[in-house]
């Protein structure tokens, strides 16, 4: 069985409709937050669950050491969106996958933002209860002495969020413009 065969039958009584409204908002995401380059809060629908998913995986990890529970916000922000798309998947929802790579997108563009401002120490940091705050990257950069390593760092991240949204936007318009076959 070709692949656009598997794509066409995930289709399969699904609503083209509100199919292309998700692609909007992908493109509406894509347009906002690459344009300016800037996860803020205001261009970014999904920062506060994304943040809340990171400080999550600081608390989780925190009594397997200092490492683990820094490193884990980042991962666990950027792993949590592939629950949803796997169990998307198993549904055999591939569009609803693929619109869910823009969550993905968004993380770790939010997470090529945080660890490239590690650098300078520019970035304002908010906590829900104003404790212990430091830059997760300027504490792993820094222990191992490697600081001038973010802006790769960041470029990184940044270049694996657009391919996200690309694939994102791009598995959605071929979904959308497949025909069934008979």
């Amino acid at each position: 069985m070709s692949i656009l065969k598997v794509f066409e039958e995930s289709m399969e009584g699904r609503s083209r409709g509100w199919r292309s409204l998700l692609l909007l908002w992908s493109a509406w995401i894509a347009y906002h937050v690459f344009i300016d380059q800037n996860p803020s809060i205001t261009r970014n629908p999904f920062f506060f669950f994304d943040h809340g998913i990171h400080e999550i995986g600081h608390w989780v990890t925190r009594p397997f050491g200092m490492w683990v529970s820094v490193a884990s916000g980042t991962i666990f922000q950027v792993l949590f969106p592939f629950v949803p798309i796997i169990a998307l998947l198993r549904q055999n929802d591939i569009h609803g996958a693929f619109f869910l790579l823009t969550w993905v997108s968004s993380c770790l563009l939010n997470v090529a933002f945080y660890a490239g401002s590690a650098a300078y120490s520019d970035l304002l940091l908010w906590t829900p209860h104003r404790l212990t705050i430091y830059h997760d990257w300027v504490w792993m950069l820094s222990q191992l002495q490697a600081l001038h390593w973010a802006p790769a760092i960041k470029n990184f991240f940044y270049a694996l969020s657009v391919i996200a949204l690309c694939t994102s936007i791009a598995g959605q318009i071929l979904l959308l413009c497949l025909k069934k076959s008979d």
